[in-house]
């Protein structure tokens, strides 16, 4: 009687003593889980704030071409500097050209045209972000939801 009380106490403990390692072990991989996330989500927030500053500043460079275009056309239209994006190989840079003529229909001349693009371009990636950060959020509520189903 007394072997089996040794072996059954001998038994109990270890079963709690393994217990208790795979518990350490679950929170140990949990607070990893933890940190990785932590550094991806700053590193995230880093590369996204920088996605923001080049868009603010093309949306910047789209306003200053509109706002000069319209200043010069309004105010001295038969002597209008045009100024146009150049895509080069290694930079953007501005081309003018002194002296342009007066176009008859400024709206369809190219240089607006081309800064339509440019601000379009841009209302499309920040509408991309929105949705891309909008399903991110709906997945989140969903994991949040099934872990405390889980639980």
């Amino acid at each position: 009687m007394e072997k089996m009380k040794k072996q059954n106490e001998i038994i109990t403990n270890q079963l709690k003593n393994n217990k208790i390692i795979v518990e350490n072990k679950k929170m140990s991989q949990i607070k990893k889980d933890k940190r990785k996330q932590n550094t991806s989500s700053i590193n995230k927030k880093v590369k996204e704030s920088k996605s923001n500053e080049k868009l603010i500043n093309k949306k910047k460079e789209s306003y200053c071409f509109k706002f000069i275009f319209y200043k010069q056309q309004c105010h001295n239209p038969k002597q209008i500097n045009c100024f146009y994006l150049r895509e080069s190989a290694n930079f953007e840079r501005l081309v003018q050209f002194a002296k342009a003529e007066h176009k008859p229909d400024p709206p369809q001349s190219s240089i607006l045209l081309q800064l339509f693009n440019i601000e379009e371009k841009i209302y499309n990636q920040l509408a991309i972000r929105r949705k891309n950060e909008e399903i991110i959020r709906n997945q989140l509520k969903i994991i949040k939801q099934l872990l405390k189903i889980k639980k």
